[in-house]
């Protein structure tokens, strides 16, 4: 039988509701990472431990980083829905754990280890958002908005950054009697927030739209079928499939094709001679051997060091940002002011970056040349830090952000390209994984380049053991980036898949 496969490509209105409900969740989860780094002292004192443990808050999510991505994993077995649905649910449970701690603030360490409980639950949650920017973007949005969906994922996970760095400082003070006041309103805060967007996602997020949104969609569809069936698209026997189709969620059809059965939409009707063969579903493809193929990439591994590295730093420089600026002689409030500076810069170059790609699909460009400008940039940035340059040390951070953040989503979409058909969220892990793992080396390695807070600040020369540190840690990221050179596998097999719709179109 001839094969009568028609792929219906629609655009679904509801895909920027999904973004958005995406983004707060993730953007909540990044916030309450973050949320006791600016109040370190403050926290301490609440709960009666010193810096280091307070630290450690912040430490647990990136500890708890590869524990949290197993269960992440399931992401490539259950669904997109399913992913985001624990993310939320666990952030929630983290929020209520949390807030319960301002209950028993007392010495003895009862209310801080509620606290870090709360945290270590956030912190198995975070893989389960952060690794599906460029998922839902696949999921929902067609090619020319594609990249835009990607960035402005990417950088709801930066803004969350930034929230959790500006706001708590606002609401934590000291009472007359010196006495701490305001953490029991910025957890249960952060608790109702974390609520309204957990409810919001139980009742509207949808797992995937009915029909796909672009071809390269539609073929990540066909091949959970083939699968299915234990056959690839070219007809070569798998041993397990790759995608398990999760229609859960997903609404009645209302198109305007012919009336489909119940419980059928218009385009879940549309499958291959394979699939329709298919009698029995075998077990699923072993996550290893997902995670090995990548692995084994040799394309997609000096991308995964590069972005790696770079969030390992980017994050750790954010981290140490108050003892960078300390030896020049400024305060915790230039350091708040630099960081927001940055993250704010960025956000409208990411914005332009994804633009570009959308227009022109020159990920490696771009990539390449963005990783060369942030270098420049930081170098600018520690060559004029340094007594009576504020504003032209502002000016700077801020060139760095514009140049560097905008990396994080770019390399994201660019691993997308470069390894499809593995599922998005796969090599999404993979990069920030090596980020966490970075990071934790990078807070450490910067940490000992910088001097005791107890020291009075003392300024003889930019090039600090701190500058060499992060300079030769940035410049290695840069050197990884002009290894990418793989090609761009996304955007062939969509254009093969055009090409076979139209001919049995006009056939």
């Amino acid at each position: 039988m001839a094969d009568e496969v028609t792929d219906l490509i629609e655009t679904d209105p509801r895909r920027w509701l999904m973004l958005f409900l995406y983004c707060m969740q993730t953007l909540l989860n990044q916030a309450l990472w973050l949320t006791f780094a600016p109040i370190s002292f403050e926290a301490g004192e609440y709960y009666h431990t010193n810096s280091d443990w307070v630290n450690s808050l912040s430490m647990v999510f990136m500890v708890l980083y590869p524990f949290g991505m197993l269960l992440s994993a399931r992401q490539l077995q259950i669904g997109l829905r399913s992913a985001i649905v624990w993310g939320a649910l666990l952030n929630l449970g983290a929020c209520v754990i949390r807030a319960g701690s301002v209950f028993c603030p007392l010495p003895g360490g009862a209310g801080f280890a509620v606290l870090l409980t709360g945290q270590s639950v956030a912190g198995l949650a975070q893989p389960l958002l952060t690794n599906a920017p460029a998922r839902i973007a696949s999921d929902w949005f067609p090619k020319e908005e594609r990249e835009r969906a990607t960035t402005m994922a990417a950088v709801s996970l930066l803004l969350g950054n930034g929230v959790g760095q500006a706001f708590p400082p606002l609401l934590i003070s000291k009472d007359e009697t010196g006495s701490i006041t305001g953490m029991g309103s910025l957890l249960f805060g952060e608790l109702v927030l974390v609520f309204l967007s957990a409810a919001s996602i139980l009742i509207w997020f949808v797992n995937e739209p009915e029909c796909p949104p672009s071809h390269a969609a539609a073929v990540r569809r066909r091949s959970s079928s083939w699968s299915n069936a234990g056959l690839t698209p070219h007809g070569r026997q798998l041993s397990a499939p790759f995608f398990l189709d999760d229609t859960a969620g997903i609404p009645p059809a209302t198109g305007n094709a012919a009336s489909p059965r119940p419980g059928e939409t218009p385009c879940s009707r549309q499958t291959t001679p394979a699939a329709s063969a298919a009698t029995e579903q075998p077990p699923p493809e072993s996550l290893t051997r997902i995670y090995g193929q990548l692995l084994c990439d040799v394309g997609f591994l000096p991308l995964m060091l590069f972005i790696g590295l770079g969030l390992g730093c980017i994050n750790s420089f954010l981290t140490n940002l108050e003892r960078i600026v300390y030896p020049v002689g400024y305060s915790k409030d230039v350091a708040g002011l630099f960081g927001a500076v940055m993250l704010l810069a960025g956000i409208p170059s990411a914005g332009f970056a994804s633009f570009l790609l959308d227009r022109t699909g020159a990920y490696r460009i771009v990539l390449k040349a963005g990783a060369i400008c942030g270098l420049l940039a930081a170098t600018v940035f520690f060559a004029l830090l340094r007594p009576g340059q504020l504003g032209w040390s502002t000016v700077a951070v801020g060139v760095l952000g514009a140049t560097a953040i905008p990396l994080f989503p770019v390399a994201i979409g660019t691993a997308a390209e470069i390894t499809f058909p593995v599922p998005e969220e796969a090599s999404t892990a993979l990069i920030m994984l090596t980020g966490q793992f970075f990071g934790i080396g990078t807070v450490f390695l910067f940490s000992s380049c910088l001097p005791d807070e107890t020291v009075p600040p003392s300024f003889s020369t930019v090039w600090t053991p701190m500058c060499i540190a992060c300079l030769s840690t940035f410049g290695l990221s840069v050197c990884m980036s002009q290894l990418v050179n793989a090609k761009y596998r996304r955007r062939t097999i969509e254009a093969e898949e055009a090409l076979r719709v139209c001919s049995r179109q006009v056939s």
